[in-house]
C-alpha cells in the first residue's frame, strides 16, 4: 500500500525545497535530541523519546519566524503558559501542524528508512543510530531551524502532558 503523498510533480518547487523529507527528517531528529536531552536530565521514570503526536508540532515551531522571534531565549516556564500569552501565535501552529501532516508524515518514513530517527517502546521517537550532527554555517537559515527544532524538542520535554500541549495549540492528539 503506497502512503498518500503527493507525487514530486504535483509539488510547488518552493513546497518541495522548504518541506522535503530529508530537511524535515533533520529537523525531527534535532527535537528528538533536544527532547531526550531533557528527559535525561529531569531523570524522569517515563519513557523516553518523543511522543508520535508532538512530531507534528515540531515543524511548525522550528520553521515559524512569529514563534521563534518570540519564544524566550531559554527554557523557562511551560510552552503551555507561553502560548496562552501568545493566542495569535499557538492559532497558526495549529493551523500550520494540519496543513504539514503529508510532510511530516513522509518525513517520519524517510527518517525511519535512514535510521535518523527511531520508534521506541510506547509510540515514542527517539534520535537514531545514523543521528550524526551535521556541521553548518551557524549563520546559515538551515542551521537556525536545526537549533530552533532542538529548543522546541527541550521545550516540549518540559511542558507536561503530549494532551495538555497539544490542546493549548487548539490540536488534539
Amino acid at each position: 500500500m503506497r502512503p498518500p503523498f503527493p507525487k514530486w510533480a504535483q509539488r510547488s518547487a518552493d513546497y518541495g525545497n522548504l518541506f522535503n523529507p530529508a530537511f524535515l527528517m533533520f529537523v525531527l531528529g534535532a527535537a528528538c535530541r533536544g527532547f531526550e536531552a531533557e528527559q535525561k536530565d529531569v531523570s524522569e521514570a517515563r519513557e523516553l523519546g518523543m511522543p508520535f503526536s508532538l512530531l507534528f508540532l515540531v515543524a511548525p515551531l522550528a520553521l515559524s519566524p512569529e514563534f521563534n522571534e518570540a519564544r524566550p531565549s531559554r527554557l523557562a516556564g511551560s510552552l503551555v503558559s507561553w502560548s496562552k500569552k501568545h493566542p495569535a501565535i499557538a492559532a497558526n501552529m495549529s493551523v500550520a501542524a494540519y496543513s504539514l501532516v503529508p510532510a511530516v508524515r513522509e518525513a517520519i518514513v524517510y527518517g525511519l528508512r535512514a535510521e535518523h530517527i527511531r520508534a521506541g517502546d510506547g509510540g515514542r521517537f527517539r534520535k537514531g543510530a545514523a543521528h550524526g550532527a551535521l556541521e553548518l554555517d551557524v549563520r546559515t537559515a538551515l542551521a537556525g531551524h536545526l537549533n530552533n527544532a532542538g529548543f522546541a524538542g527541550r521545550w516540549l520535554a518540559k511542558s507536561g502532558a503530549t494532551a495538555s500541549i497539544l490542546e493549548a495549540f487548539g490540536l488534539r492528539p
